[in-house]
């Protein structure tokens, strides 16, 4: 494929990358995350896919349909990759400030930015066989020296941020995570708990009876309603390639890498 469209589309609206690939915004403006009720006291929201403005989980989408919720429970469920910085501390930050009490649950990988959302929970949980990745930020540049000297600045400051979002619930300090960030660190479910980041780990096949372990050691039990089967998005070119890499405008962070 011609680099030379992939430029222009790269500085385009949101309008014109849906025109350009082919994808109806009737589909592109789907939710891509869901919202039920579980009992009288508590919603579940289930985040199975990447986070961005673009094809995803986007931020103005989540904090409209979240702010409705008016129940004193939520359980956020969450299998993503990552995605947009900017979007997912939007995201991260309109669970801070419900009202309602927040369970972050991670179902299998919570990643990048995914990794910062699940931060938002009074208690996070991570379910048995599930991880967390964490690395530093990274993102496209169009431009001169001077445009990509002053991205990396950005990028930079993009990492400081979410290494204190890591270390504001940690024993650990932002430096910590920041060398964890620069290695792309990959933790079960038991090393999150290890490095702060997470609270208690799940057994969906353990007793009724168990209580969740903060030191996840003997497996516990969480009740998880049955969930519909999730397909991923379907791409309708061949320039499938391209959505994993233009989420955000190219003066600002892609993704947490």
């Amino acid at each position: 494929m011609n680099p030379k469209p992939i430029l222009e589309i790269a500085s385009s609206s949101r309008e014109a990358m849906l025109k350009h690939f082919g994808v109806p915004e009737t589909d592109a403006a789907a939710p891509t995350f869901e919202i039920v009720d579980e009992s009288d006291d508590t919603a579940v929201v289930r985040i199975y896919d990447r986070i961005s403005s673009f094809w995803g989980v986007n931020a103005a989408d989540f904090v409209e349909e979240i702010s409705a919720i008016t129940k004193p429970k939520i359980r956020v469920e969450m299998s993503s990759p990552g995605g947009s910085v900017f979007d997912g501390i939007a995201i991260y930050n309109a669970l801070r400030v419900h009202p309602a009490e927040i369970t972050t649950r991670a179902d299998s990988l919570v990643a990048s930015i995914a990794s910062v959302i699940f931060q938002a929970g009074d208690t996070r949980q991570m379910m048995t066989g599930s991880q967390l990745m964490i690395h530093k930020a990274w993102g496209l540049e169009i431009g001169n020296a001077d445009d990509h000297l002053a991205f990396a600045e950005l990028l930079e400051k993009q990492d400081g941020v979410i290494a204190e979002i890591y270390a504001a619930k940690s024993d650990h300090d932002a430096e910590h995570f920041a060398e964890l960030m620069t290695a792309e660190t990959w933790l079960t479910h038991t090393e999150a708990i290890d490095e702060g980041l997470a609270d208690e780990t799940l057994d969906p096949s353990a007793s009724d009876d168990a209580e969740p372990d903060a030191s996840a050691t003997p497996p516990v039990q969480n009740s998880t309603p049955t969930k519909p089967k999730w397909e991923p998005p379907q791409a309708s070119t061949g320039d499938e390639w391209v959505r994993e890499y233009i989420n955000a405008e190219p003066s600002a962070p892609a993704s947490t890498n």
